[in-house]
């Protein structure tokens, strides 16, 4: 990962932190004749990265509790010290180790020594279970017996029980303790040395822990569940200088012996010339190349699809037979740096494999440091241009970094001094010209720095739209006009340059207006239907070709077509048109094909009636209509050689289906049929009525039918006979009688249905007659009153009086009323009346004087 382009200097570490100790070795540890390196700056890179690929095993380092209490080497540091193992467990996770294995003497009985081994091991244990993941196990080493193999009568077996007993007591529940199938794992050193009883340690130990013995041998051990591989200086020669025959051995024998628990192990090397118990038994480290070596060895036996359980590094701290990897491993590499214009490179001496890769830092003041860069380890160079600082003198480190565990060189520091050279802006564009809308792509990819980078780009497209910050943009022109493109690039420490291009764009081709017309947009079949898009029109052309679609997988060519459609169907007419800059839009139009048909418009289906049916229909067909008829209940009632008919059926009651049929000149006919139901007529009730019962002759009366109905329907005619010949056709009417006699009076009602009624009345017709009041018959006086009146339908016109024959009194009144002498006898007195009729009528009475 490199440092962002356009960054100024910030200070990312120290060189102090780069160069000094990190590791729990005590600062003051100084490298020693026996290959221990001194306190110093290693990688931290995982251990497990030396494995082989895809390795699950767990990796254990071999811890020995014994540094401080003047029995061993001066190495700087007290072992049963809070802080100093809390440092180590933190070293030993930041390498990626799984855990510890600890070389433990027992819990002291012989030797006070041993109760402060015993106290370390502990603070190891509480600091183990502060970090979940991390291990550790026990490994019960043979010094512990010593003291009681040299007492006469001292119980070796009983020592190691009450040693491993207090063991189980004190690590073994611990959650960080080692488990391996759920029981715990305790490891043995040098027990082959004495004769011990296996089975009764077995039997008396509690916690049922596995036993894991040394060496290949040790999975032959009575009671042993397992070996771990250690380190072994007496097996080297010319031709195995790394002791790498043991390895080879050891990892051959588990092979065999799978599924039996197996540490595996690795190591810098071995050198004991500084140990009190010195043999002179060396294992050279060849600047880290046995480390690399036999942590390599295992995958020789091992892999991905064979997994190894663990591997135990021989050791982490062993100062003393110079296996100890907590100072780090020294890879007898130095680096050195130089700087030509902005190019850094460095070069090695040593042991190249044993690096895993390079660090490129910058400092303005020789101590706070920029990282820059990783470079692999196969780098010389690099260039400082790309990563865009500021213009100013610097000094340039570069660090070896080690692989896993091996110490880290960092070359001498180099002086740079950055300047910076303006940018050179290219644009190019594409297209350069073109009809609106028009898409153009910039593009200032071409651009260049001569000393750096280019760090920003803006690109402008001239027609006020906002600058877009990109090395390339797409931008829509869309309006005709010239256009200037501008690109400006900055370089990573901030110096611009600007170049542009000319755009042309022209206004857009407009497309023409499409427009459809049709014959008919609904016919009956088959249709001819003729499609028109003479209307269309082009705004800044001509319409240079137009096809029209008539929906049913026709087309035909504008700008008129006809097309005939056969079958019924509802289908979209689609007139398209194109101009002459071949720009083209459409229309269209639906048109509904109908099949040929019957339409009723009266009666309505279902109608429920008392009058004769009104029929009215018409056919529709694409041929000539020939033929209506009319089936009623299946017969044909009706039929007519025209397209329409109108006429009335009569039925009976009851329902009745009609069907009325068309015929067409192409000899197929259609139909449309409906139910009719029919209710039977009632009669109308006829009332007559008279304005007089009886009238004389030449008098009148009115007849009136005013209170005849009809139960079902409505009066249409009426007829009033007199019963002297006179007939009038009215609701209601007058009439004169000028014969006397008894008539009956008929009114005669019909309904619409034609049912009628007859009702009657009498009139009886008296004759003119004269009434006398005065004299009655008898005795009379010589003058006589004589009185009456004449009456008469006609109008009376006269009214005489005679006495004995002779006319004595005239009047043209009605009534009469004289006085008249008479002479001594007997006469006859007559009053007579005349009407206009010219009727005469009397009436007498005889007298006595």
């Amino acid at each position: 990962m490199a440092a962002f382009a356009g960054t100024a200097f910030k200070a990312t570490t120290t060189l102090t932190a780069e160069t000094s100790n990190n590791t729990s070795a005590a600062d003051t540890f100084a490298a020693q004749s026996n290959g221990n390196a001194g306190a110093g700056n290693v990688s931290k890179l995982p251990l497990r990265n030396l494995l082989y690929s895809g390795s699950s095993a767990r990796m254990y380092t071999n811890f020995l509790p014994w540094f401080g209490f003047g029995d061993h080497m001066v190495v700087g540091y007290t072992s049963n010290t809070s802080a100093q193992v809390h440092k180590q467990v933190v070293d030993m996770i930041s390498r990626g180790l799984d855990g510890a294995i600890i070389d433990w003497f027992g819990q002291g009985t012989f030797n006070t020594h041993f109760v402060y081994y015993d106290q370390s091991s502990q603070i190891l244990m509480h600091e183990a279970e502060l970090y979940p993941g991390f291990n550790f196990a026990i490994m019960d080493d043979a010094g512990s017996l010593k003291a009681c193999a040299a007492l006469a009568g001292c119980d070796l077996t009983q020592t190691l029980i009450n040693d491993l007993t207090y063991a189980y007591n004190t690590y073994e529940n611990s959650p960080a303790y080692l488990r391996y199938n759920n029981q715990p794992v305790v490891f043995f050193f040098g027990h082959e040395a004495y004769t011990l009883d296996w089975t009764r340690v077995r039997a008396s130990v509690p916690g049922n822990p596995l036993f894991i013995f040394r060496n290949p041998g040790g999975f032959c051990y009575a009671q042993s569940n397992g070996g771990f591989s250690w380190v072994a200086p007496e097996t080297v020669s010319a031709t195995n200088s790394m002791a790498l025959g043991y390895l080879d051995y050891y990892d051959k024998t588990a092979i065999s012996l799978i599924p039996a628990y197996s540490l595996e192990s690795s190591y810098k090397g071995f050198n004991d010339t500084l140990a009190a118990w010195t043999a002179n038994r060396v294992i050279g480290q060849q600047c880290g190349a046995t480390w690399l070596q036999t942590m390599a060895e295992n995958g020789k036996y091992y892999s991905s699809l064979r997994q190894m359980i663990g591997v135990q590094i021989v050791t982490w701290n062993d100062y003393e037979e110079g296996t100890e990897i907590e100072s780090g491993i020294d890879n007898c590499v130095s680096i050195s740096a130089s700087v030509t214009g902005t190019v850094a490179s460095w070069s090695i001496t040593g042991q190249l494999n044993t690096i895993d890769h390079y660090r490129v830092f910058i400092s303005q003041d020789g101590e706070n440091l920029m990282w820059l860069a990783d470079a692999p380890a196969g780098a010389t160079s690099m260039d400082l241009a790309q990563f865009t600082l500021n213009s100013g003198s610097y000094t340039v480190f570069v660090q070896a970094v080690g692989r896993p565990s091996i110490t880290n060189k960092m070359s001498a520091g180099v002086p740079v001094t950055l300047s910076n050279l303006p940018p050179v802006a290219a644009l190019s564009i594409t297209p350069a010209s073109g009809i609106a809308p028009v898409t153009v792509v910039a593009s200032a990819a071409g651009s260049s720095d001569p000393d750096g980078t280019i760090a920003g780009t803006v690109i402008n497209f001239g027609d006020g739209s906002a600058g877009i910050s990109a090395s390339s943009a797409s931008h829509v022109y869309s309006a005709a006009g010239t256009y200037i493109v501008t690109a400006t690039v900055t370089d990573n420490l901030g110096a611009t340059s600007t170049t542009s291009a000319t755009v042309v764009v022209t206004a857009p081709n407009q497309p023409p207006i499409a427009a459809l017309s049709l014959s008919s947009t609904v016919a009956y079949g088959p249709a001819t239907i003729t499609a028109s898009t003479a209307a269309s029109s082009d705004p800044d052309g001509a319409i240079a070709g137009a096809s029209i679609n008539f929906g049913d997988g026709s087309s035909a060519a504008g700008p008129t077509a006809s097309h005939t459609y056969s079958t019924a169907g509802v289908y979209t007419v689609t007139a398209t048109v194109t101009d002459n800059a071949g720009a083209s839009s459409s229309a269209s139009s639906t048109i509904t094909v109908k099949s040929p048909e019957v339409i009723v418009s009266s009666p309505s289906d279902g109608i429920t009636t008392t009058l004769p049916v009104q029929v009215v229909a018409g056919g529709c067909s694409g041929y000539m209509i020939t033929a209506m008829q009319i089936y009623v209940d299946g017969a044909l009632s009706y039929s007519v050689n025209a397209s329409t008919l109108n006429t009335t059926v009569l039925l009976a009651g009851g329902a009745h289906t009609l069907i009325i049929k068309g015929w067409d000149s192409s000899g197929h006919s259609f139909m449309q049929s409906l139910t009719v139901n029919m209710v039977a007529n009632k009669p109308p009730l006829a009332v007559v009525s008279t304005s007089a019962a009886s009238l004389l002759v030449g008098g009148s009366i009115t007849a009136s039918t005013s209170g005849s109905s009809d139960p079902d329907g409505t009066i249409t005619g009426i007829s009033i006979d007199f019963g002297d010949g006179t007939i009038a056709n009215a609701a209601s009417a007058s009439h004169q009688y000028k014969t006397a006699g008894i008539y009956s009076v008929k009114a005669t009602v019909t309904d619409n249905l034609g049912a009628s009624t007859t009702a009657s009345t009498s009139v009886t017709v008296r004759p003119q007659f004269v009434t006398i009041s005065s004299p009655t018959a008898g005795f009379v006086s010589s003058t006589v009153e004589i009185k009456g009146v004449s009456r008469s339908g006609y109008p009376i016109a006269a009214t005489q009086v005679y006495i004995d024959g002779s006319l004595r009194y005239k009047t043209s009144s009605a009534s009469v009323d004289t006085f008249q002498s008479i002479s001594s006898g007997s006469h006859v007195i007559v009053v007579q009346g005349w009407d206009t009729s010219g009727a005469t009528f009397k009436s007498q009475v005889t007298v006595t004087r």
